[in-house]
């Protein structure tokens, strides 16, 4: 415990010192205020959301085999917890997190948008993303950390129903339509399981 307390010291540190060789960097070039505000949302973002700048220089070192484990293992426990896989067996989790792909969204950026042919799923991993649905625009829902969105495209030719917009800066994870048919060639019992949940959500959408 006492490790990771200084782990964390340690972090808030260069967080600190990250922030203020910025606001340098911006006064020096006389960066306009709009722009500042967007770049200090970034890093604050960024910085709030991992335990160093870059996650992944923690474990660089690692052989290539062991640091694959490792990352395989992190976007594991993101997917354990979405619902639409709550009867996968380890093995099916396993292997849907090595297929999972990490995209980035801005705020205000169109993560999908309605009448786009669906061939992928979403897990929010951090941020925040708003559903907008009908032709007014309006907010119909809001997605944070462990919600998913675009999973009827993964077993059905659909078009998308909603555009679903990044309210604040979004690490996500993809899954692609035709890697997780792969992954239910060999778990059968969890596509009728995935099936079931997609048409019991769309009845209460009905």
């Amino acid at each position: 415990v006492s490790r990771f307390i200084l782990a964390m010291d340690k972090h808030k540190e260069a967080n600190k010192q990250k922030m203020e060789d910025l606001s340098l960097f911006m006064r020096h070039y006389k960066i306009p205020p709009n722009i500042q505000r967007q770049v200090f949302t970034f890093y604050s973002h960024l910085l709030s959301e991992r335990l160093s700048n870059d996650d992944s220089s923690i474990i660089s070192d690692l052989p290539e085999n062991l640091k694959s484990e490792l990352e395989v293992f992190m976007s594991m426990n993101l997917v354990a917890h979405v619902p639409l896989f709550k009867e996968a067996p380890q093995s099916c989790l396993k292997m849907i997190a090595r297929k999972l792909t990490r995209v980035y969204f801005s705020p205000g950026e169109n993560i999908m948008t309605t009448g786009d042919t669906g061939a992928e799923m979403y897990v929010v991993g951090h941020g925040v993303a708003d559903v907008i649905a009908g032709e007014e625009g309006k907010v119909a829902a809001t997605l944070i950390k462990g919600q998913i969105f675009g999973e009827r495209a993964l077993l059905r030719e659909t078009d998308r129903t909603a555009t679903v917009r990044a309210k604040t800066y979004c690490d996500l994870q993809r899954l692609d339509k035709d890697d997780f048919l792969e992954i239910l060639e060999l778990f059968p019992k969890v596509r009728t399981s995935v099936l079931e949940i997609i048409e019991e959500r769309e009845k209460k959408k009905a």
